[in-house]
């Protein structure tokens, strides 16, 4: 299936098979992308380069339980984006770090990983970093959290521990 574009692709996210969103951003040019499939091609919804400065935004994650509201991640912040009115606000999550995943289970339960052992958990209303997940970076100061997947109460997160030499495969398993 062509996209449309020639960016980078690095996530995707769907509700339905008529509301499917893709991001990423190029490495080599900066431009970044997100693409919407509405069930027959892909639309270019957001491109960085067609954008004034300073809505000048790079993603690399993106997540949604509406049609009308996306999450995305790419660097040390989360950007909620309105699909109708192309806004995008900024939330702060405390992390240090450029980020790689975000997922949740609604609006109100949103996780966001990333380098340094950062993880940060968004409620509603405030981001918290889990200190607990940062106190392994004492032991592993380039732990990487590349993914994390949510299931009624239950979180995945999957990454590696860089040694030095080569990176060794770590998950974290957790419970409410």
């Amino acid at each position: 299936m062509d996209s449309g574009t020639q960016v980078d692709l690095e996530d995707i996210w769907g509700i339905d098979e008529k509301n499917v969103w893709a991001t990423g951003t190029s490495n080599q040019t900066g431009q970044s992308v997100i693409l919407n499939y509405h069930g027959t091609r892909w639309s270019v919804i957001y491109n960085n380069f067609s954008q004034p400065p300073q809505s000048d935004f790079a993603f690399g994650s993106v997540w949604t339980d509406n049609p009308k509201v996306l999450y995305l991640v790419g660097l040390s912040v989360v950007t909620e984006a309105s699909i109708t009115d192309q806004l995008f606000r900024q939330h702060q999550t405390g992390q240090r770090y450029i980020s790689y995943r975000l997922r949740g289970t609604g609006r109100n339960d949103i996780f966001v990983t990333g380098p340094g052992s950062e993880v940060a958990h968004y409620n509603g209303s405030s981001w918290y970093v889990y200190p607990e997940i940062l106190a392994i970076a004492d032991q592993y100061p380039t732990a990487w959290w590349l993914s994390v997947h949510l299931k009624n109460d239950d979180i995945a997160i999957g990454g590696f521990f860089f040694t030095g030499l080569n990176g060794v495969p770590a998950v974290i398993r957790g419970s409410r």
